[in-house]
């Protein structure tokens, strides 16, 4: 597939096995998204917003900030994180950032929330498709936020929690 056509998908999933080199061809294709004018957002799936990131060393740092922030000229990157897209489900759900905070505030959802399968991806990928929704407008038709999201993805095998 041409790096063009690659370009102007909206997101791309780098994944593989642990050592191919995920992390350095997502950085490669963010920089040369950013060369030919897509400003890319770059992610990383943690843990813990805390965890060392191979991805943001590309960059000159040790981990990814919680927040989108600029990485390098043009490149944005953010760590996707299941508490933090948990809480931006709940905030959806309940309409209230307030009451979404106190419902992780309890240990006995929090502990579902870790442990009930698929209430991590779920997590992560909601936090995901905020960043996909996102838009620098709020007229119809706005341009997204993010043209291109590239995600380097946990080593094959460690995608999917057992």
């Amino acid at each position: 597939m041409p790096l063009d056509s690659l370009f102007k998908k909206r997101i791309v999933l780098i994944t593989g096995k642990g050592g191919v080199g995920r992390s350095l061809v997502t950085a490669a294709l963010a920089k040369g998204a950013e060369r030919r004018g897509v400003l890319p957002l770059v992610c990383d799936i943690g843990d813990d917003p805390e965890d060392y990131s191979p991805l943001a060393r590309y960059f000159g740092r040790d981990r990814l900030p919680i927040a989108p922030d600029e990485l390098a000229p043009g490149i944005r990157g953010v760590v996707l994180l299941a508490r933090t897209g948990q809480e931006l489900f709940l905030r959806t759900a309940l309409h209230s950032s307030t009451l979404a905070r106190a419902a992780l505030g309890s240990d006995a959802l929090r502990r579902l929330l870790s442990a009930g399968p698929s209430f991590r991806e779920m997590g992560v990928f909601f936090q995901l498709l905020n960043y996909l929704k996102a838009t620098r407008g709020n007229e119809p038709g706005a341009p997204p936020l993010y043209p291109l999201i590239l995600v380097d993805m946990p080593a094959t095998g460690h995608t999917l929690s057992a």
